[in-house]
């Protein structure tokens, strides 16, 4: 039977989960730890180890979905200090496993890149519906994924003729559109918090929700304080941030031209989930109505918050699929 690690590593929270896979994938265990905890290859490793230690023989396929930029070497964080090496990746996997067992795959992706897998899976057909389609269309086969939580990602698929196609972006660090209306906050982000040009992680992502919460009102909070004070009723906080987030979301939709769908996930909106079905989120994805395909694109939330594990199993399921 083979095994499948998989890691979703973010800023914050790096978690690690075990999949069977037989005739389907199935999630055997999950565990959350702290990101901070892992500086390299070798720290992963042994955690995976001591989370899974049996049927070591089965592990068929590790899968690094990483919060930050990809190379074929490897790749690293962008909100914390743990880089991979691709080569000491395969090094302490194959001195950690048994000599006999095959030498598994090993895959390094954007975590984003593994929630657009995830839309494939499981997890992506039970997602909660934000919006549901108003006009019947044919099948276009792009679908796009969006998240904020400590950092901001996107990313988006092609799946046609039974391939698919996943993109990666940076698309939360491309500068924030502010309306003329908005230049105050653009002035408060300069002045006071050091930011002369933002990007949209810095209002969208956890250090931005504090950002728009001390604009707002003049304190000093940490995130998670702000969800749970802030964005589970009617405020200005969340109605600032909302509108912000729809307008990232349009913008996504405008750039991938996403008629299947786009799938919201990362920890705010999962925790906070007014922050995608508030008023002024989804008036904001209209916008001023120019393309009126915007309002037919339906939206969802994944369930939870294994979606980006989900996608990694998947993307090595789909490869071992293609070249086995």
């Amino acid at each position: 039977m083979m095994r499948f690690w998989v890691a979703d590593m973010g800023g914050t929270n790096c978690r690690l989960a075990e999949f069977v896979c037989e005739k389907n994938p199935a999630l055997v265990k999950e565990v959350w730890l702290a990101t901070q905890s892992f500086q390299g290859a070798q720290d992963l490793l042994e955690a995976f180890a001591t989370a899974f230690p049996e049927h070591l023989e089965d592990v068929r396929g590790l899968c690094l979905a990483l919060a930050g930029p990809v190379t074929p070497e490897g790749g690293r964080l962008t909100n914390a200090s743990f880089v991979c090496d691709r080569k000491a990746l395969h090094t302490a996997l194959s001195a950690l496993l048994p000599k006999a067992a095959p030498s598994p795959e090993i895959l390094v992706i954007n975590d984003f890149v593994a929630q657009a897998y995830a839309v494939l899976s499981p997890l992506g057909e039970q997602a909660r519906p934000l919006r549901s389609r108003q006009k019947a269309w044919p099948a276009c086969g792009v679908r796009a994924v969006i998240g904020a939580g400590t950092g901001l990602g996107a990313a988006h698929l092609i799946e046609r003729a039974g391939q698919v196609t996943v993109c990666a972006s940076e698309a939360g660090h491309q500068p924030f559109p502010f309306r003329r209306d908005e230049y105050d906050c653009a002035r408060f982000l300069a002045l006071e918090r050091g930011l002369p040009e933002p990007t949209c992680e810095d209002l969208l992502s956890g250090p931005g929700l504090c950002h728009l919460h001390a604009y707002v009102t003049g304190e000093e909070l940490a995130a998670p304080e702000i969800g749970q004070r802030y964005l589970h009723t009617s405020s200005p906080t969340l109605e600032l941030f909302s509108r912000f987030y729809g307008r990232f979301c349009r913008i996504w939709l405008y750039t991938t031209c996403c008629y299947d769908g786009l799938w919201i996930g990362g920890g705010i909106a999962l925790a906070n989930p007014l922050t995608v079905q508030s008023p002024a989120f989804l008036a904001e994805i209209e916008g001023t109505g120019v393309y009126a395909w915007v309002s037919d694109i339906p939206l969802w939330l994944f369930p939870s918050s294994s979606s980006g594990l989900w996608g990694a199993c998947w993307a090595l399921w789909l490869r071992q699929a293609c070249c086995g």
